[in-house]
């Protein structure tokens, strides 16, 4: 199976403040740090991307069947501790397989700063806390997220409805998700032949 991914997200009506700060969704592009901030590598990039770290009451996603659909979340709970979130499009009817990872945090020798370095696969819904009890950083406001999904060949071409749920405490988050599948289909093995150099010496 190759992987392919396709993304392209709209953020439609914003949410209050306090939920606002909940959680963020950004494009596969960006970064979030563990305090809430996007990675300065990839500030410079920002102006040219669909999706700006903003909190949405709805984004809007489009894949073609048989690849991939990629996304990133920052869960930021106001008063930190304990939380649960959800990617969940059980009800949508299209066999979408959602892949949830959690970001783990690097912290740079040279300046002290912190990137995402590397991606655990985790359970969905994911129970977490805040600071994160594994990385041990100081501090840490915010937990990154990249969300996959894949988006099978027999899928229907349409729209199908999702939701990203965030809760802590007292309070929720809600995001919901329009997964529009297109009627292309990416082909199941490679379009380009690519031989071994080693065969061309025998």
């Amino acid at each position: 199976m190759i992987r392919v991914s396709s993304m392209f997200v709209c953020l439609m009506v914003f949410l209050s403040p306090l939920v606002a700060r909940e959680l963020q969704v950004y494009s596969e592009f960006q970064r979030p740090d563990p305090f809430g901030k996007i990675v300065e590598a990839d500030q410079i990039k920002a102006s040219t991307l669909p999706a700006k770290g903003k909190t949405a009451a709805s984004i809007e996603l489009k894949g073609a069947r048989g690849g991939y659909v990629s996304f990133q979340l920052a869960v930021q709970p106001p008063k930190g501790g304990s939380y649960s979130l959800t990617c969940d499009f059980a009800a949508a009817g299209s066999n979408v397989q959602v892949d949830l990872f959690k970001a783990w945090f690097h912290r740079l020798q040279k300046d002290g700063r912190y990137i995402p370095d590397a991606l655990i696969p985790v359970q969905n819904p994911f129970p977490g806390e805040l600071p994160d009890p594994d990385n041990q950083i100081k501090d840490q406001t915010s937990q990154a997220f990249w969300v996959d999904l894949y988006i099978p060949r027999e899928a229907k071409p349409g729209l199908y409805p999702g939701r990203l749920l965030l809760r802590s405490g007292q309070t929720q988050a809600l995001v919901k998700v329009r997964l529009e599948i297109l009627d292309a289909l990416i082909p199941p093995e490679d379009v380009v032949v690519v031989d071994h150099p080693a065969r061309l010496l025998q």
